[in-house]
């Protein structure tokens, strides 16, 4: 007496645990790419203007390291920590990058619409 035992679906229940890895890292990267875009839209609005210059100098970057996204939103203008966070000798602080950060952390729905809008359109 013998039982036989069949699995149906189980190559396709691999695959797609095999590809759960690149599905979830691509997720992050887009995550992180429209979460940056977002805050540099931000602190571009936020951003003290007289000629320009500063806000055109506001970039955005996404960098892998160790298996983590990392996001950086900022400028190399020499005098954008003056405008960011003010001198003691009377140029108050504007800050328009804790600003453009403080307004996306607070609004975690966007974020999480945000991420499920990315999974939903990997997973499809």
């Amino acid at each position: 007496m013998a039982y036989e035992v069949i699995l149906k679906g189980f190559n396709t229940l691999a695959n797609g645990l095999n590809n759960a890895k690149t599905v979830i890292d691509n997720a992050n990267k887009a995550m992180m790419e429209k979460a940056t875009l977002m805050v540099q839209a931000e602190a571009k609005v936020l951003s003290p203007v007289d000629t320009g210059t500063l806000r055109r100098s506001i970039t955005r970057k996404v960098e892998q390291n160790n298996g983590m996204y990392i996001g950086r939103v900022g400028t190399n203008i020499k005098y954008a920590p003056y405008q960011e966070y003010g001198t003691k000798r009377g140029v108050p602080a504007k800050m328009y990058l804790h600003g453009a950060l403080a307004k996306m952390q607070a609004n975690k729905d966007i974020i999480k619409e945000l991420g499920q809008k990315i999974l939903d359109g990997i997973i499809k």
